[in-house]
């Protein structure tokens, strides 16, 4: 053979194995896009949007639900087509180092582990959804048995992988590891859409409320005036200076209240932030929009017209939300829509969101909340295994929202309406460098980790410690007295900066909480069954534009009462789908109206399916739903409630429990 002809057959074998690698790479992103693409369409179809139709058809009319999942399903097959490219990429890095087939099968395994890792987090997530419709009474799984029951199905999924493709994904045929991957596949469809669409439909078509008519917001001039809502996060009433405490922890509060409305009996819809926020933001109690709310489900089941939010929006307002604790605080968490500008706060990091009206994506009708909503939920329910999550992850400085709050109150043109949610005294109690330290001089529980590590021993947002804790919890107090402290410092720039800006003279202001704290027997923290007033009862201020003048009132008063107040002050009609009252210049002899409390989380060591109080004339009954306990408390005279009245009061006992059932039934709770 001359020199020339093995020249020529080289030459020729080279461009061959460069049109085989070409092939095999074109194979492979093939293969790749059509694996996504079929496991996004497989966690919509089956599984996503029947879960989701009933807050779909509460959020959206018929063509905005089109549009959104057009949108969904366009962001789905671009991310499919991305993640091809990127294999194809890597293929082109690597093939020289082990081989085309060789790397071609990995990159291919690979993807299919990730699939199913993805689909056993879907199975999971509705998975747990359709066990608590079909489980009463309102079953939640605790975060062992979740993370149990992932790990499980990530390995079956693995020994699945391997046992189909991973023998001959070593043997170097994509081909052949394609074609083993099918039964891997069927499978899944087979039983996902078994466990999460199917009966999660059960929990639409059981106590939906989509068939509720809509409200026409009544829009009339709101006269120029702005309105701000600051909120927050776990403020006991009874930590504050304002509120009789012995530290002086809240300088800023108590100025505030010399020129505004003090309520003295403030007590919140529930005892965790989605829960007390929807009530605030809809005037609703949780159990009307929807009663299984809890820590891992938060499907859209407000209307847009039906929100503080959203008719103040189409009332010709600016909506603008910054929230820190953006998991269980944003929009999305507590049911509601109507914010145009959305600033929403993990740690340090901020996401700008919502329907902003000069995002172009608005002005042809695209709202993105849908996709929002269902990645939300993915990652929650990730993060409820405790495998993406620390408590400090979550603390926002305060610092930042104010600063991003003033911004968007700086801005002129429409009347606006201003919700900001502050982080602290949330947990971790750490405070800024001003603050730590000034209760609690020693260095015990001064970092997130240490309160951590003392806290994740146990379940929940809240410590059932025991007499025997005390002492530590005792000290996590001081260090949350200093964190109470940060954060009316925080108030109290925002307030210095709002009045730079001139908007304390054209702005009504709203301070609350969403719910308070408890250190006290044995327990620390929120959440949980008990609706005891350190938990369960928080500030609440409103100071009339450019005005200095003080006033106290003793009525009881709820979140449900927020939205009719700030709707009454714009001008606006009451929806007959909000049950609280104003509480701005009514007069007191007319409130007889109860206030209620609620939670529906399920708790296996009180083996109570939720709890829910009422607070009438000065007394407050707890019912622990499931268990047939009760417990009566006299918050006149005895504010600790240490005192159960139930035997000694039985014609109290009887008349406020006969009231309560009747509320129960007419909100369908057994």
């Amino acid at each position: 053979m001359s020199q020339s002809q093995s020249s020529s057959d080289a030459r020729k074998g080279g461009r061959g194995a460069e049109t085989g690698a070409a092939a095999q790479g074109q194979r492979l992103a093939l293969a790749v896009f059509q694996l996504w693409s079929f496991a996004f369409l497989l966690l919509f179809f089956p599984m996503e949007l029947p879960y989701r139709l009933g807050s779909l058809l509460n959020l959206y009319t018929g063509r905005q639900i089109v549009v959104e999942g057009l949108f969904l399903l366009t962001v789905a097959v671009a991310v499919a087509l991305a993640l091809a490219a990127a294999a194809l990429m890597v293929l082109r890095l690597v093939a020289r180092l082990v081989g085309v087939e060789r790397a071609a099968a990995t990159l291919f395994y690979l993807n299919l582990a990730a699939l199913v890792i993805l689909l056993v987090n879907a199975w999971g997530f509705y998975g747990i959804k359709w066990l608590k419709n079909v489980l009463p009474p309102y079953f939640i799984m605790a975060r062992p048995l979740k993370l149990g029951l992932f790990l499980l199905g990530v390995a079956v999924g693995g020994i699945l992988c391997w046992r189909t493709v991973l023998m001959e994904a070593a043997r170097g045929s994509i081909r052949a590891a394609a074609g083993r991957a099918r039964p891997v596949l069927l499978v899944l469809v087979l039983s996902l859409p078994v466990l999460g669409s199917g009966a999660a439909c059960w929990g639409y078509l059981v106590g939906s409320d989509a068939a509720a008519a809509p409200v026409v917001p009544e829009v009339a001039a709101a006269g120029g005036r702005n309105i701000i809502v600051v909120t927050f996060d776990a403020l006991a009433a009874g930590h504050t200076s304002l509120y009789g405490y012995g530290r002086k922890t809240t300088p800023n509060l108590d100025a505030l209240a010399r020129e505004s409305h003090l309520y003295r009996n403030m007590f919140a819809s529930g005892n965790w932030t989605s829960a007390s926020l929807s009530s605030l933001m809809t005037g609703r109690y949780v159990a009307h929009s929807y009663q299984k709310i809890d820590l891992f489900s938060r499907p859209f089941r407000q209307k847009m017209s039906q929100s503080l939010p959203g008719l103040l929006r189409a009332a010709g307002y600016r909506t603008v939300a910054v929230v820190a604790n953006a998991g269980a605080a944003k929009p999305g968490s507590i049911q509601v829509d109507g914010f145009g500008e959305q600033y929403l706060y993990n740690g340090d990091s901020c996401s700008a969101g919502g329907a902003r009206d000069t995002g172009w994506l608005n002005r042809v009708g695209i709202h993105g909340g849908w996709l929002r909503s269902m990645a939300n939920d993915q990652l929650f329910f990730l993060h409820s295994t405790g495998m993406l999550d620390s408590p400090g992850n979550y603390a926002t400085p305060p610092e930042l929202t104010v600063r991003q709050a003033l911004q968007s109150a700086r801005q002129g043109g429409a009347p606006f309406f201003l919700w900001l949610h502050l982080y602290p005294p949330h947990s971790p109690y750490v405070a800024g460098s001003d603050f730590l330290g000034r209760v609690l001089s020693s260095g015990d529980y001064d970092t997130a980790a240490e309160q951590e590590k003392f806290m994740g021993h146990f379940d929940g947002l809240a410590v059932y410690g025991g007499d025997q804790q005390q002492p530590a919890i005792e000290k996590m107090a001081m260090r949350y007295d200093e964190n109470v402290m940060y954060g009316d410092h925080a108030l109290g720039e925002f307030i210095r900066g709002l009045r730079e800006l001139g908007r304390m003279e054209d702005s009504l202001l709203v301070v609350t909480a969403d719910h308070g704290e408890m250190f006290e027997k044995g327990y620390l923290g929120h959440g949980g069954p008990f609706l005891y007033n350190p938990v369960v009862k928080v500030p609440l201020l409103i100071r009339e534009p450019g005005s200095a003048v003080a006033a106290r009132h003793d009525f009881p008063v709820s979140h449900v009462d927020i939205a009719p107040t700030l709707l009454g002050f714009a001008g606006l009609k009451t929806p007959s789908a909000m049950v609280g009252e104003a509480v701005l210049g009514a007069a007191p002899a007319g409130r007889t109206q109860a206030k209620y409390v609620m939670t529906f989380e399920a708790d296996r060591k009180q083996g109570s399916s939720g709890s829910i109080a009422i607070v009438r004339d000065g007394f407050k009954l707890i019912s622990y739903l499931g268990t047939g306990r009760y417990e009566l408390f006299d918050l006149e005279r005895d504010p600790s409630e240490s005192a159960n009245l139930v035997e000694r009061e039985p014609a109290r006992f009887g008349a406020l429990r006969r009231e309560l059932s009747g509320t129960l039934a007419g909100l369908g709770v057994q």
